[in-house]
């Protein structure tokens, strides 16, 4: 319990940085899968403070499947 309460306010920040590669993003993020079910209820305030970095990956996840939908269409193989 005491490691959820010291580790997840950088957590958080780590996961909302820009300046951070995107496989260590997601790894971070890859943390909010599991949190939930190791912490249980302990999690609950927490959930509030983790829908903004999930909606910043899921804004850029989608950016990127648009941007390969587009392309795909664009060139297509002859």
């Amino acid at each position: 319990m005491k490691l959820l309460y010291t580790s997840f306010p950088e957590i958080i920040s780590t996961a909302e940085r820009t300046d951070i590669a995107p496989h260590v993003k997601d790894g971070y993020i890859m943390m909010f899968i599991y949190m939930p079910v190791v912490f249980t209820s302990e999690f609950t305030p927490y959930i509030g403070q983790i829908i903004n970095p999930i909606l910043k990956v899921n804004a850029f996840m989608t950016l990127i499947s648009i941007t390969f939908k587009v392309a795909s269409n664009t060139v297509k193989p002859c």
